[in-house]
C-alpha cells in the first residue's frame, strides 16, 4: 500500500489516508483468519490424526490403528533415500516403554492450538510445533506404505502454519511494535503461500481427472459400488440408481467433480478476494468436501474435507487497521488475484523493470513483507507447481505404473487389479502378480532355476491357488503393505526382492546358493517378478514389469549407492541405469481392441471373459503361471506375432508336477481344467528384449463361466 498526496494507493483503488508520519498501524485481518484456521486445523489433528491415522506408523507395537507389526518386514518400506528417518523411529519405539511420544504429541498439539490465546511468545510456539511437526514426519515417512496426498498435505500446511507465526485473535502488541508488523507480513504471507498451495492441489486434482476413464464415469463407479458392497457407502443405492433411475449417475457425479475441483482452482487464482468471490469459493468448496465427507468418509475419513474447509479464512480479503489521533480507519483493497501477488512478489525480490521508480529505484509496496519472506514463498510456490509435473517425465504410462504417483496430487483416482477372480460358490482367482527366487542362467540351453518356497518358508506356506515357485509374502505382510505393493510396484518390489533374497541366502546357508542347483555367475538368490494390472477394471489385464529383470540385485544396487544418488532417483522416480525394471512405453495399446474384443465374446457365449494384453519378447522368455484349483477355463488366442504360437503346458493329476504342452491355433479355442497352469510363446526366437519393447503384440482372452449352485 502506498501514500502519495494524502492517498493510499493499490492497483486501481485508492483509500483516503493518512500520510505515513500520522499513522500507526495496530491490526490486520490476515492475523484473526490465521489464528481461525490454527485452532481449527491443529483441532482436526488432535482428534482424528495423531493417534489414530493408518497412514502414521506408532511408537509402540500395540494393535491399535496402525499397529507396526514385523520390524523385519516393516523396514522392507522405507523410502531408499529416507532410511535414516525408518532408523530414528525405531529407535523412538524402543524407547516408548519410557518416553510417552504420543502424550508428548498430545501435549504439543493443545499449545500449538492454544498457545498463542494463553500468551506463548510466538518464537516459543513455533519451536514447540515445529518439535510436534517432526514427531509427525517421523511417523509419516518412515514408511513409504503410508503415503497418502491428504496427509503429505498435512505435513505442507504445518510447515506453512510454522512460518505464519499462528496469528492472534486478539492483538497484544503495542503501538509501532516491530513485532507486530512482522506478524502481520508473516500471516500475509502465509495466507498466499496457502492459497497457492490450495490452488496447486484443485488443479492437479482437475488436470489427472482428464483421462477416459474418469470422464466416462468408470471410475466412480468402481469407487462408489465398491463402498455399497462394503457397506460403506452410508444407506446410498448406487446399483439401484444406476439400474432403475440413473444410468449415467456415475458419470454426471465424475464431471461434476471435475468441474467443481477446476473452479476452485480459477477462484483461488484469478478471482481477487472479494465478498462476492469469497462467497462464490465458499459455496465450491462447501458443497464438494460436505458431498465427499458424507459419501466417502468411511473410505477416506473426515480429517481431508474438514481440513479444506477450515481453510477457508485463507481466501478473506487482506485488511490492514491504521490508528489516527485515536480514531481507527480500516483499509480495504490491497488484496490481489493469486496471479497477480506472484507477480507482485517476484518484481520485488528481482526488481523488475515495470516495478521502478523514475529515479531508478525500486517501487516499494508497503504491505509486501521482507525479502525473506519473499524468498520463501516464492520458493515454496515454484516447488510445488513443478514437482508433480514430473509424472509426465518418469512415463507416459504413469496411470498403470504409478510412475511420479506420490506428491502429484492423484487423489482418489485410478486402481488396478491384479487378480482374476471368480465369484463362485468356492471364489478363487488366478493371480497375475508375483515374484519368484531365481537364479538366471546366462545359457540359452539351460533353463532358469527356481527355489521352492517350502525350502526357505516351510510347507505350511503353501497355498492352493499360488504357485510353489513364488514367494509367499501374502504371508508375511499386512493387508496394507499387501495393497500398496500391488498399487505402486516401481516404489517397493525392488527393496522387497532384495530383503527376501537375502534371507534365502542366509537359510540355505551359502553365499553362492545358485551355485549348489548348478547356475554359476550368480554370488546370490536373484528375483524375477511377474506383474499384470486392468486398469480402473477396463480393457485388458496388461503387463507393467520386466520379467527378466533380477529386481533383487536392482535392490542391491540401489542400498549400495551414495545418498545423493538416491535422492536424485527418488525425485525422478527411475531405477539406477541398468536395472530398471518398470515398462514405460506402449502399457494399454491394445485397450480399444480388448475391450472390442471382450464385448463381442460375452455377447456371443453368455460368459465372463478376461483379456490379457502381452508382449511376445517377455512372454517367451518368461512364461505366465496359474493355479485353476481344477476349474475350467477357455483360452482363446486372440493377437499373436506372425511366426510364433501360444503354448499352454498343463499340470497332470494328481500333483500337477508333470506337464504336457498343448499348442493352440490362433482364435481357437482351448477348454482346459487343471491344477497347474502355464501360458508361454514358442516358434521364432524374439532378438528383442523385453525392456525395449514399446508396444504390446500379444492378446489372450480367458473366458469362464462362474459356478454357483442354483437356489
Amino acid at each position: 500500500m502506498e501514500s502519495k498526496g494524502g492517498k493510499c494507493q493499490a492497483g486501481k483503488e485508492a483509500v483516503t489516508a493518512p500520510t505515513k508520519d500520522q499513522r500507526t498501524l495496530t491490526n490486520a485481518s490476515s492475523l484473526f483468519h490465521v489464528a481461525i484456521w490454527r485452532i481449527i486445523f491443529f483441532l482436526i489433528l488432535t482428534f482424528t490424526e495423531w493417534d489414530g491415522a493408518l497412514a502414521l506408523s506408532p511408537y509402540d507395537n500395540g494393535n491399535g490403528p496402525g499397529a507396526f507389526g514385523n520390524p523385519v518386514v516393516n523396514s522392507w518400506f522405507a523410502y531408499n533415500h529416507m532410511e535414516w528417518v525408518a532408523d530414528i523411529h525405531s529407535s523412538m519405539m524402543a524407547q516408548s516403554q519410557n518416553i510417552p511420544w504420543i502424550k508428548i504429541g498430545y501435549t504439543l498439539l493443545f499449545f500449538a492450538t492454544f498457545g498463542k490465546e494463553i500468551g506463548m511468545p510466538t518464537a516459543l510456539w513455533r519451536f514447540q510445533t515445529s518439535v510436534y511437526t517432526i514427531l509427525y514426519s517421523l511417523r509419516f515417512f518412515s514408511r513409504a506404505q503410508n503415503f497418502t496426498n491428504h496427509n503429505y498435505l498435512y505435513v505442507l500446511l504445518l510447515v506453512l502454519t510454522i512460518f505464519s507465526g499462528g496469528g492472534y485473535i486478539h492483538v497484544r502488541f503495542s503501538k509501532k511494535s516491530k513485532s507486530l508488523i512482522s506478524e502481520i507480513s508473516a500471516c500475509e504471507a502465509c495466507k498466499l503461500a496457502m492459497r497457492f498451495q490450495f490452488a496447486v492441489v484443485y488443479f492437479y486434482a482437475s488436470l489427472w481427472k482428464l483421462h477416459g476413464d474418469w470422464l466416462s464415469g468408470s471410475i466412480c463407479r468402481n469407487i462408489f459400488l465398491n463402498l455399497e458392497e462394503s457397506g460403506k457407502a452410508r444407506g446410498i443405492p448406487w446399483a439401484k440408481i444406476e439400474a432403475e433411475y440413473l444410468g449415467n449417475i456415475f458419470q454426471i457425479v465424475a464431471i461434476s467433480g471435475l468441474l467443481l475441483d477446476f473452479s476452485m482452482f480459477v477462484t483461488l487464482t484469478f478471482s481477487k478476494p472479494k465478498p462476492s468471490s469469497t462467497l462464490r469459493f465458499m459455496i465450491y468448496t462447501l458443497f464438494f468436501h460436505m458431498n465427499t465427507m458424507f459419501m466417502m468418509s468411511k473410505l477416506i475419513g473426515y480429517s481431508f474435507p474438514a481440513t479444506c474447509i477450515a481453510a477457508l479464512p485463507v481466501f478473506s480479503p487482506m485488511r490492514r487497521t491504521f490508528t489516527l489521533s485515536g480514531e481507527t480507519q480500516e483499509h480495504v483493497g490491497f488484496d490481489h488475484s493469486l496471479l497477480k501477488w506472484i507477480k507482485l512478489y517476484t518484481c520485488q525480490l528481482f526488481q523488475c523493470r515495470g516495478s521502478k521508480t523514475e529515479n531508478g529505484q525500486v517501487e516499494k509496496k508497503s504491505y509486501l513483507p521482507p525479502k525473506y519472506m519473499l524468498l520463501f514463498v516464492l520458493a515454496w510456490t515454484t516447488w510445488q507447481f513443478l514437482f508433480p509435473l514430473r509424472m509426465f517425465i518418469a512415463s507416459d504410462n504413469f496411470p498403470h505404473t504409478r510412475l511420479g504417483y506420490r506428491y502429484s496430487w492423484t487423489m482418489m483416482l485410478h486402481t488396478s487389479n491384479n487378480i482374476i477372480q471368480r465369484h463362485d460358490d468356492n471364489p478363487s482367482g488366478l493371480i497375475l502378480h508375483y515374484m519368484s527366487p531365481t537364479c538366471f542362467s546366462n545359457d540359452d540351453k539351460r533353463p532358469d532355476q527356481f527355489m521352492p518356497r517350502s525350502v526357505y518358508a516351510g510347507p505350511d506356506s503353501e497355498h492352493p491357488m499360488q504357485d510353489g515357485r513364488t514367494v509367499p509374502f501374502y504371508n508375511g505382510m499386512d493387508i496394507r503393505q499387501n495393497l500398496m505393493l500391488g498399487i505402486m510396484p516401481a516404489h517397493f518390489a525392488a527393496r522387497i526382492a532384495k530383503s527376501i533374497g537375502d534371507n534365502i541366502d542366509n537359510i540355505v546357508n551359502g553365499a553362492d546358493t545358485c551355485s549348489q542347483v548348478g547356475v554359476a555367475g550368480q554370488a546370490k538368490m536373484g528375483m524375477h517378478y511377474v506383474y499384470f494390472g486392468k486398469l480402473n477394471n477396463r480393457g485388458a489385464y496388461c503387463r507393467v514389469v520386466d520379467p527378466t529383470v533380477d529386481i533383487a540385485k536392482t535392490g542391491r544396487v540401489q542400498a549400495l549407492l551414495p545418498f545423493w544418488r538416491k535422492v536424485l532417483y527418488s525425485l525422478i522416480d527411475q531405477r539406477p541405469p541398468g536395472h530398471e525394471f518398470m515398462l514405460k512405453k506402449g502399457i494399454g495399446s491394445l485397450k480399444q481392441e480388448a475391450l472390442t474384443v471382450k464385448a463381442n465374446m460375452e455377447k456371443a457365449s453368455n460368459q465372463t471373459v478376461e483379456m490379457l494384453s502381452d508382449r511376445a519378447a517377455c512372454l517367451q522368455r518368461k512364461p505366465i503361471w496359474f493355479k485353476p484349483l481344477l476349474k475350467t477355463y477357455t483360452i482363446i488366442p486372440v493377437r499373436i506375432p506372425e511366426g510364433m504360437q501360444l503354448e499352454l503346458k498343463i499340470g497332470q493329476p494328481p500333483d500337477g508336477k508333470s506337464f504336457t504342452r498343448e499348442p493352440l491355433k490362433l482364435r481357437e479355442p482351448y477348454h482346459v481344467s487343471t491344477t497347474s497352469l502355464e501360458i508361454g510363446l514358442t516358434g521364432r526366437k524374439i532378438r528383442q528384449t523385453c525392456g525395449e519393447t514399446d508396444v504390446e503384440d500379444v492378446l489372450i482372452a480367458i473366458v469362464y463361466k462362474e459356478e454357483k449352485s442354483s437356489v
